[in-house]
């Protein structure tokens, strides 16, 4: 073989062995997020769940003695509009963390 073809080599082994390094670094570093996202997706789920059953409680505790007030059914509905949007903002914040992972 000639000089440049051992240099031609030398090179070849050189890339697929940065390649080969750089491979088990991903595939490690993909390990590590997968381990971590079910308890990140479980803790954002109990935390969801936990805001859902505060909120049927203050709900539940929230008796409106006159129904046919508009005021508080204005205040409702916007408590309700705010909750939602709360938790929009928490199943896309969830979202947003699985998908950087």
């Amino acid at each position: 073989m000639s000089s440049s073809d051992h240099l031609l080599k030398a090179t070849v082994n050189c890339l697929a062995s940065k390649l080969s390094e750089k491979a088990v670094d991903v595939v490690e570093k993909i390990t590590t997020l997968t381990d971590k996202a079910p308890d990140k997706i479980r803790k954002e789920w109990e935390a969801f769940k936990k805001d859902v059953k505060e909120e049927a409680e203050r709900l539940s505790n929230e008796s409106d003695p006159n129904p046919e007030d508009f005021n508080s059914q204005s205040n409702a509905s916007s408590n309700t509009k705010q909750t939602i949007n709360r938790i929009r903002s928490k199943i896309s914040d969830l979202g947003s963390e699985v998908d950087n992972q």
